[in-house]
């Protein structure tokens, strides 16, 4: 009888980790968090033991990381098997298991349950940051992304970034839990709805004062487009090839390109060999004007042979096919552009094998445009360490390819990624990407002014908005939220402590 309970205890547990997926883009139901956290936190809490409380939290994440990420793994059934793809599925699992079910296990050393709720918000917080910059570098599915929808709620993280809102948001969620009579705890509650209307205040009275202003006379051209196949290529098709490079800047001319300043083109557009740049074929682009430059993907190889590593960068050029600025992607695909600890014996799901790794984040100053970051695909998905703080860039150009999302949630996932980015740094997110993902402007409030729609081939045509001031948690990062954290765990040692001694 006793393990028919446990089993239906996780058979709910797999349903409300599935059921938490509905906060995050694109439905962005947040509200169901406040019955899907409490249950979790509830079972942990009344779980007999630390394995308990392990096992039940750990079903609770696996379920939500597999219903959230299924898309991310979808090339091993395209490229490989059914067998392969369900291997990563459960590699999946295992992931959310392990970054949910250790926070409360950590959380159970704390015998009181007000004690365990702050502990188990600070754990699950804290697991968010390790997963993010230790340990498997996985920051995609941060639990601040579940507010991209609602612009009011975003702004906070100008304040607290990701981490602290993760911090904040468990227990927000989790404390009408304490208005049950077990609990009965209206601290705890009021509490939570006083740092709710706190935040949605603060929130408010930022976008009141938002100026949304743009760069005199700066222009851009989003161009989301995607190559033609070539027969007998893989899936990134060599672009030597002067006819698809002149029916690429055939569309990209269709408009005029008079007040054009920059043409942005989405993420490894184009192949070429590195010893025989100028890389591409000019004849095509019109000597009307000069003045353009262009902005793209670019699968740079140093030679033919079948062992040499290319670059995934972003290049800079002009109309005569002259490069002037490069930036080598720093942050690449784990199975995607290269295989961990086996590089040089598995070849990745790419067609241009295993990718060398550029140098780390700059700063392009190019001539006539406001000093901007080039962040290439996933690199946008690490909070602040795509920026040269050295030198802060006005906006943010990201360049990527969504070729694997297929009208899935992966597309909404990565652009609710830039404007978290946006708002993080007070910067505009300028977004091109292929038909399959979204291209758009996103301004520094997060705020999404212009779009172009999965499946669409177009472009678009606008001014570049202005950067904020430095936000607090540009200047700052995430010392703040690591060290609150850290005092919140100490607080809670103290009154575990005194706890002890009371009962004594």
């Amino acid at each position: 009888m006793k393990l028919s309970v446990e089993k239906g205890i996780f058979v709910l547990l797999l349903l409300a980790g599935g059921l938490t997926v509905f906060a995050f883009p694109p439905i962005d139901l947040f509200v169901i968090l406040f019955i899907t956290y409490p249950f979790l936190f509830y079972e942990v809490d009344k779980a007999k033991n630390k394995k308990q409380a392990f096992l039940r939290a750990a079903i609770f994440g696996g379920s939500f990381f597999v219903f959230q990420l299924f898309w991310a793994v979808k090339m091993f059934y395209w490229n490989y098997s059914i067998p392969i793809y369900f291997l990563f599925l459960f590699i999946l699992f295992l992931l959310g298991c392990f970054f949910y079910g250790i926070p409360a296990f950590l959380a159970f050393f704390y015998k009181k349950s007000k004690i365990r709720l702050l502990a188990f918000c600070c754990f699950l917080a804290l697991s968010e940051w390790v997963r993010s910059y230790i340990l498997f570098q996985l920051p995609w599915n941060l639990s601040a992304s579940m507010f991209t929808g609602h612009p009011v709620f975003l702004q906070i993280n100008s304040l607290i970034g990701p981490f602290g809102c993760c911090l904040l948001f468990n227990f927000i969620f989790i404390s009408p839990l304490f208005l049950l009579k077990k609990y009965h705890s209206y601290i705890f509650f009021i509490s939570s709805v006083i740092l709710l209307i706190g935040i949605y205040t603060y929130g408010a009275f930022r976008l009141k004062k938002a100026s949304f202003t743009y760069e005199p006379e700066i222009f851009l051209r989003l161009v989301q487009y995607e190559q033609p196949k070539i027969p007998g290529e893989n899936l990134y098709p060599s672009i030597i090839n002067s006819r698809l490079f002149d029916e690429l800047m055939e569309f990209v001319q269709k408009t005029p390109l008079t007040t054009t300043d920059m043409v942005i083109f989405p993420e490894n557009i184009f192949k070429t060999e590195i010893e025989k740049e100028p890389f591409l074929f000019f004849e095509k682009i019109s000597k009307e004007y000069p003045d353009v430059k262009f902005l793209g993907g670019v699968i740079r190889l140093f030679s033919k042979e079948e062992n040499a590593k290319p670059y995934n960068s972003m290049i800079v050029f002009n109309n005569k096919g002259e490069i002037s600025h490069t930036q080598n992607k720093w942050k690449l695909v784990p199975l995607g552009e290269y295989v961990p600890f086996f590089e040089d014996k598995i070849r990745p799901l790419t067609s241009f094998g295993n990718n060398a790794k550029g140098d780390g984040p700059q700063t392009f100053h190019v001539k006539g445009l406001p000093p901007f970051a080039p962040v290439n695909c996933i690199e946008l998905i690490y909070p602040r360490i795509f920026i040269d703080r050295k030198d802060r860039p006005q906006w943010i150009a990201n360049s990527t390819n969504d070729s694997g999302f297929i009208h899935d949630a992966g597309a909404y996932q990565f652009l609710s990624v830039a404007q978290l980015r946006a708002v993080e740094e007070g910067l505009p997110v300028i977004r091109v990407t292929t038909p399959h993902g979204m291209s758009a402007v996103v301004n520094g409030y997060g705020i999404i002014e212009k779009l172009l729609p999965v499946g669409h081939v177009g472009m678009i045509d606008t001014p570049l908005p202005k950067a904020l001031p430095p936000t607090l948690y540009s200047k700052w990062g995430n010392w703040p939220f690591l060290i609150i954290s850290l005092a919140l765990l100490s607080i809670c040692l103290l009154l575990e402590a005194s706890e002890k001694r009371a009962k004594k």
